[in-house]
């Protein structure tokens, strides 16, 4: 069944408080890897948040769909990683915050219509962001386990 706009915000929107409940957490737990050579919620945060920055500027903000060619996908997640390990746990959820309410914000702003029309990979709008959905609740999910 096919994701509808409103579902989409709402979670973009849950997922947004979930996160920021995170500020709770203590360094030691903020710091601690989900599994032995795995990342940090630090890093999974920063991770989550570069990838909504790379979706605003790479993805949904290209009129005339000639889109870069998508970043290698170790690397990029490894620098996501290396920024997490050298700034604050304010830094990481201030930036997560503010990446993805512009997410929300791009999302609001995009006709209905064109939610529905083949996008990228001739996936909708719509398609290409639901699959980030399963990305965030797998990240969320190994976040819950650990702490």
């Amino acid at each position: 069944m096919p994701i509808t706009k409103e579902e989409l915000l709402k979670h973009n929107r849950h997922v947004s408080l979930w996160v920021h409940s995170l500020n709770e957490l203590s360094e030691e737990k903020w710091r601690k890897p989900i599994a032995e050579n795995k990342w940090t919620v630090a890093e999974i945060i920063s991770h989550l948040s570069a990838w909504d920055l790379y979706i605003i500027e790479h993805r949904l903000a290209i009129e005339n769909e000639d889109f870069p060619i998508s970043p290698i996908v170790e690397k990029f997640n490894t620098t996501a990683a290396e920024y997490a390990r050298n700034h604050s746990k304010e830094t990481i959820l201030n930036e997560f915050a503010v990446n993805r309410q512009k997410l929300i914000e791009c999302i609001e702003n995009i006709d209905v219509q064109k939610l529905q029309t083949p996008f990228y990979r001739n996936l909708t709008i719509l398609q290409y962001l639901g699959g980030f959905i399963e990305h965030d609740l797998h990240h969320q999910k190994q976040i819950l386990d650990v702490i």
